[in-house]
């Protein structure tokens, strides 16, 4: 349970200075000795509220109170230092900003198909793939059809929708659910010894590797520009970078503390899982605040399972950012 301390902030007893530095004051209880985890630290009508994520003992209760009295109230940043920005301003001088999940350089791209990766020029394969559509006969009650979306380059998606027609066709038992699925890199075996990559299995008797570099002495070989990368969310465990913009796959220059690893089997994730498809304007649709990265290497794995009589289709688009809309 988080603990809280209050100290008011005009009083010599607390902090000497009458003043408080948001980011020096958080820095020294950071570098302290003290071990609970702090939550925040904030100033309000004179109050300054530290908040740690447990209790405290009594000698870090004690730290505190010492840290409290020897704080000067001095910004880390000095005054300067402090820059000013360039740009639109309301009446009180606030900037005006354009609130936007997508990384700098990529432009918003809405899809209803996957990208074609053999084009016939001057066709850039971009949205002319694969349309998002799953069609049932009426003889196809009680089937789960899939699909499988790819792109030509790294991709951030933000939403998208998903609708069914018609509506008398479909029902609370007919489902759908989209992930992505991540391929199984493949290693061919070098039989000189000079790979440039040997593998490790995860788990004894599994058949499941972990694929790791080698500087041209390794027992495998592996193709960087088809690898499939998956993150190590940790950011700690992984042996091979991504270049963020091109996905382009290389030895990480912290072998076993990188973020990206390379597998021999295939990985699932899923961002939607088993909706059920009652809504009566026969559409699923929601507002989210984030993106989620998407690498050319990967599929966009879409599920449907109808058992609702009658023939019909689903249908959708993605919103999403990508950095060439061409």
């Amino acid at each position: 349970m988080a603990t809280v301390f209050d100290f008011t902030i005009a009083s010599e007893d607390t902090f000497p200075a009458q003043k408080v530095a948001l980011d020096r004051f958080e820095k020294e209880i950071r570098d302290s000795s003290i071990t609970v985890a702090l939550a925040s630290v904030a100033v309000s009508a004179g109050n300054c509220q530290v908040v740690f994520r447990a209790d405290l003992s009594e000698d870090e209760i004690v730290v505190l109170s010492e840290l409290v009295k020897a704080h000067s109230g001095e910004s880390l940043v000095p005054l300067s230092q402090l820059v000013t920005l360039n740009g639109p301003k309301d009446s009180d001088l606030k900037p005006i900003v354009t609130i936007s999940p997508a990384t700098e350089g990529f432009v918003t791209w809405i899809c209803g198909a996957g990208d074609d990766l053999n084009p016939t020029p001057p066709d850039s394969g971009r949205g002319t793939g694969d349309p998002f559509l799953l069609s049932f006969t009426a003889l196809e009650i009680g089937q789960t059809k899939t699909a499988d979306f790819c792109f030509i380059e790294p991709i951030e998606i933000h939403d998208g929708q998903v609708c069914w027609a018609p509506l008398s066709a479909w029902g609370p038992n007919d489902s759908f659910s989209l992930g992505l699925r991540i391929p199984a890199t493949e290693l061919t075996y070098n039989g000189s010894g000079t790979g440039n990559c040997n593998k490790m299995e995860i788990v004894p008797n599994s058949g499941m590797h972990i694929i790791v570099p080698a500087a041209n002495d390794g027992a495998f070989d592996v193709d960087l520009t088809t690898a499939a990368p998956v993150e190590d969310r940790e950011g700690s465990g992984g042996y091979w970078d991504n270049d963020y913009l091109t996905g382009a796959i290389s030895p990480s220059t912290v072998p076993g503390a990188g973020r990206w690893n390379l597998f021999d089997f295939e990985v699932k994730g899923w961002l939607i899982k088993n909706i059920r498809m009652t809504n009566p304007m026969g559409v699923f649709d929601i507002d989210v605040y984030k993106i989620e990265y998407f690498h050319p290497s990967w599929y966009l794995h879409w599920e449907v399972t109808k058992n609702t009589p009658g023939a019909g289709a689903a249908s959708g688009w993605v919103f999403c950012f990508r950095s060439n809309v061409t």
